[in-house]
C-alpha cells in the first residue's frame, strides 16, 4: 500500500502541478495531535500541511485558491479513510 498519496493541481494558468504528501492517517501522528491538541481545527490544518510539505509542495498549496485548498485537504483526508477529529 502506497504510503504517499498523489494530488493532481492545474493552476489558473493552466500549468499542471502535482503534490505528493504523506498519506494523512501517517501524517496525523500522535505527536502531532499532541502537540496541537489546543490549537482550533483550522490552526491544525496548516500546522500539519506546513509538517508535512517540501517548499516546493508548499508554494503549490499556497497558490491555491479556499475552494481548491477545501478539495485538496479533503481529497487527502478521504484518501486516508480518515477525517480529523472536532474539538
Amino acid at each position: 500500500m502506497a504510503k504517499t498519496f498523489s494530488y493532481d493541481y492545474t493552476n489558473e494558468d493552466g500549468e499542471k502541478q502535482q503534490i505528493v504528501i504523506k498519506k494523512f492517517d501517517r501524517a496525523m501522528t500522535a505527536g502531532f495531535v499532541r502537540r496541537h491538541r489546543n490549537d482550533d481545527p483550522f490552526e491544525q490544518m496548516f500546522a500539519l500541511v506546513e509538517e508535512t510539505l517540501d517548499e516546493k509542495q508548499l508554494a503549490i498549496f499556497d497558490s491555491m485558491t479556499a475552494e481548491e485548498m477545501d478539495e485538496f485537504y479533503t481529497a487527502w483526508q478521504e484518501d486516508s479513510g480518515v477525517t480529523q477529529g472536532e474539538s
